[in-house]
Parts: structure tokens; C-alpha cells; sequence
């Protein structure tokens, strides 16, 4: 009975959410949530910018037109977005008569209830206020009572730097300040008070934390009773704490038309024996419509065991010699804990400059298609191609892309090994400052702050431009 109860209030709650929208002073909400609904893509850009035209400085208006551009690879809406602090505020102060809270900043939902990968953004957009700019109000995540998270574990370590409002009825009386106020890390975040391409804003966070010497405050600590839980369970399949493993996972989504992101789950087998004869053991991530491997002696396809669970999902991550990831979500994980990570097959590449030192990073090879030449590697790495975000917009420019074959998978394994034993591999370092200083000059007065590479490009990827 009480369970019905529930349902009915819940459901009255939409209803007068639904009808005070017919009330609602700020008109341009919505006249924007009507052609979010358009499925046409260009008439829903056509609409939209039609009203950025007549009202350049509603915050609502121009962050849904940034993240449709943004989406469709086109680097204006990263620009469009740049002061949106300074917009927010300065419309706030306009228009008095709706009476919002300046500082009573929400969360997008989708960064816990989406795609595990959202609360990478999510995860740098909290470094930033709170270590950066040292802003002593936390923000509002605000979601309804029967709101399925993303990893529920996960999120956890995130709670205690936001002010939670899991209710249904403040859900819905707060759906029009959300939108105002609202962060817009869906596409773009934050370094100090300005809004940069996701990549480039967590290369000054990390600079400033690595300067600062605080890298290590900002990571999540997994506890020991978790650790003892995990490993206990662990052990019926040959991994034990005294053992070191990797962590791999592999985007093949399946239902999914863009396949820009997907590998060949069969091409890194080299590299899982790989690890294996060096003494380590590798943990395959994911879910079960992924591919199964064949059976190999040190590898556990955990997808397809009773070890299955939100925990050992977060457990994995933290403990993790590195992580062997893709372009997909998972990989995030790891990094919130401090792990490194081998992204490999990996497409955007202006994500590379969010990596870390002791990461390693090999690239989708991209070739034009009338020259059979590869695209110039300051191209590659360069904010337009490497904000290419959707097969089509590289169809569209001539340029095929090509996945990493199994050698070059192995390789740049091999290479990770490498870093992480602190064997020297004189090739990579010599590729790598050349790179370095290429990319970092290309860098040198497109934004207000320095870009650094941090991370290092495999050679196998270098060595096509470097001889």
C-alpha cells in the first residue's frame, strides 16, 4: 500500500512540476527545451541559433547551443562557453525577478546517472573549485528518490563535496534554477573562472596540483576492509593481494551506429599474454553482451563470473597496476585513484593532454584517403581534428581511421611495462621530447594558460613521424 502511495505522490509531483511551467517568468527555457525535443539535427541547430542571434546571454540558451556544437565537432562551442561564469552571473543580476541563488550551483544529472565516464568531468570540474579556486560552497546534485546511479560504490566517494537533495519534490521545484544555474561540464570545465575543452582544463588542473605538490590530496582512498572483502573473493581465481594485475577493458558497444570508439576485443590478446609472462595477471572489465575471450592461464573475463558487482567494478580500479583502456568510461576509474592508465585505440585526441605523467597514450592511426598519407601529427593533436567527435565529421574531412593492430597494441604494452618498472627505453624518451616541444610550441599562445604535455605518445605511433 505504502509503495502505491508512493508512486501517486510521486506522480502528482511531475503534475505540478508540468503546470507551472505555464507560469514560468524565464519564457526562454521553455522555447530551448522545445527544440532540444527536435530530432532534426540541422533544423534543431537552425532553431537554435536563431535564438542566440535574438538573445545572446541567456546561460541556459547558450549552453545547449555550445554542447550541440561541441557534439558535432565544432570547436565555436568551446568558445561560446568560455566566460560562462561571467555570463551566468551577469544575467542573474539582470533579471532580479526570478530570484536565483548566484551560488547555489547544480550538477548535471547525467554526470552520475549516465555513462560511468561522466564523473571523470565531474570528478576535475570538484578538483578545480575546491583546490583551485578554494570555493567553500558545495554544489547540489539534485536527483530524484528512485534515480538509478551509474555505479552507486563509485559515487560514494563523491558525496561528501556535494550537497545531495535526493527528493523527489525539490527535484522538481528546482528544475528551472537547475537549468540557470547549472555547471555545464557536459561538454566543457572549468580552470579557475574559465571554461575550457575538457582535455586542455584538466592539463592546467593537473600543472597546478603538480606544482603545488597536492596530487596526492586529490585522490580517493579505497579502504581495507574493502580491500579484504574484494581479495577474499578474488582468490578462487588465482589473484591474490601479494599479486600485481591489470586492468583491461575494451569498448565494443554492440547497438551502437558510431563505432568511432570500438576496438577488436581479439587484438589485445598479445598484449594479455604479454603481462601474463611478466609476471602479472590481467582482469578483463565490462559487461556481459561484450565478446568473450578464449581461456587463458592468468586472465580472468570478469564480466562473465559471480564476481559482478558495483564494488569489485570500483575495487578493480583502485588497485590496479594500470589500467589498458579505450576510448569508454571506464578508464576514469583508475585515474581517481591515483592508477596510471594505457589508452590505446583511443579517439579524441585532444583528451590526451587530460593524462597524467606515467600515462601512455596510442592514438587511432588517421590517413587521408586520396593520398594514403598520415595526417600530420600536429594536426592529429591539433583542437580542430582532435575535437572530432563522430565518424562522420572525419568522413567528412577525407580521413579514414584506422585501428591499432595487435603488434601495435603489444608494443605500446610493452612500453607501459617499461614506465612503470623504470626500464629505461631510450626510443620513447628521444620521440617523446621531440614531441613534446613540437606540440607544446603549437600550443604556445592558443590559450591563457600554458599547455604542457604531460603524458607520453607510444613510439609505435611516433616513430611514423619521427625517424
Amino acid at each position: 500500500m505504502s509503495k502505491i502511495i508512493g508512486q501517486i505522490k510521486r506522480r502528482l509531483q511531475y503534475y505540478l512540476y508540468f503546470f507551472s511551467k505555464f507560469f514560468l517568468k524565464d519564457k526562454m527555457i521553455l522555447k530551448v527545451d522545445k527544440i532540444i525535443k527536435i530530432k532534426d539535427s540541422d533544423l534543431k541547430l537552425k532553431e537554435l541559433e536563431l535564438l542566440y542571434n535574438k538573445n545572446l546571454r541567456h546561460p541556459y540558451l547558450l549552453s545547449n547551443l555550445a554542447r550541440f556544437k561541441i557534439s558535432h565537432s565544432s570547436f565555436k562551442g568551446f568558445e561560446l562557453l568560455k566566460n560562462y561564469e561571467e555570463i551566468r552571473i551577469k544575467w542573474l543580476k539582470k533579471n532580479k525577478s526570478v530570484n536565483y541563488n548566484i551560488n547555489e550551483i547544480f550538477i548535471p544529472i547525467q554526470s552520475v546517472i549516465g555513462a560511468l565516464g561522466n564523473t571523470y568531468s565531474l570528478y576535475y570540474y570538484l578538483i578545480n573549485r575546491i583546490h583551485v579556486l578554494k570555493n567553500k560552497f558545495k554544489p547540489t546534485l539534485l536527483i530524484k528518490e528512485t534515480e538509478k546511479l551509474s555505479n552507486s560504490e563509485l559515487i560514494k566517494y563523491f558525496l561528501p563535496l556535494l550537497n545531495l537533495r535526493n527528493n523527489n519534490k525539490e527535484y522538481y521545484n528546482k528544475q528551472f534554477i537547475s537549468k540557470i544555474n547549472k555547471a555545464p561540464i557536459e561538454s566543457v570545465l572549468q580552470y579557475k573562472n574559465t571554461y575550457y575543452p575538457p582535455g586542455i582544463a584538466i592539463n592546467f588542473i593537473n600543472q597546478f596540483l603538480k606544482n603545488k605538490k597536492i596530487l596526492e590530496e586529490t585522490t580517493f582512498k579505497i579502504n581495507s576492509d574493502t580491500k579484504d572483502v574484494c581479495y577474499k573473493k578474488l582468490q578462487k581465481f588465482g589473484l591474490n593481494e601479494k599479486d600485481w594485475f591489470v586492468v583491461l577493458h575494451v569498448r565494443e558497444n554492440k547497438n551502437d551506429h558510431d563505432i568511432l570508439r570500438n576496438s577488436d576485443p581479439f587484438t589485445y590478446i598479445d598484449a594479455i599474454k604479454f603481462i601474463i609472462s611478466k609476471g602479472g595477471k590481467v582482469v578483463r572489465v565490462g559487461n556481459k553482451h561484450m565478446t568473450k575471450l578464449p581461456p587463458i592461464q592468468g586472465l580472468i573475463d570478469y564480466p562473465f563470473t559471480d564476481l559482478k558487482s558495483e564494488l569489485m567494478d570500483v575495487f578493480l580500479a583502485a588497485e590496479c597496476k594500470f589500467c589498458l583502456g579505450t576510448s569508454s568510461g571506464y578508464y576514469s576509474l583508475p585515474t581517481f585513484f591515483g592508477k596510471p592508465v594505457l589508452l590505446v585505440n583511443y579517439l579524441n585526441t585532444l583528451e590526451f593532454f587530460a593524462l597524467k605523467e606515467g600515462d601512455l597514450f596510442l592514438p587511432k592511426n588517421l590517413m587521408y584517403k586520396d593520398s594514403n598519407k598520415l595526417v600530420d601529427i600536429k594536426d592529429t593533436f591539433g583542437l580542430e581534428i582532435g575535437n572530432y567527435m563522430t565518424l562522420k565529421a572525419y568522413e567528412k574531412n577525407n580521413i579514414l581511421v584506422i585501428n591499432n593492430t595487435s603488434s601495435e597494441i603489444l608494443e605500446s604494452t610493452k612500453e607501459m611495462i617499461d614506465i612503470l618498472f623504470n626500464i629505461q627505453n631510450k626510443k620513447l624518451e628521444v620521440s617523446n621530447k621531440i614531441f613534446k616541444e613540437e606540440i607544446d610550441k603549437k600550443y604556445e599562445n592558443l590559450f591563457d594558460h600554458k599547455v604542457s604535455t604531460l603524458a607520453k605518445v607510444s613510439n609505435i605511433f611516433l616513430k611514423n613521424f619521427y625517424k
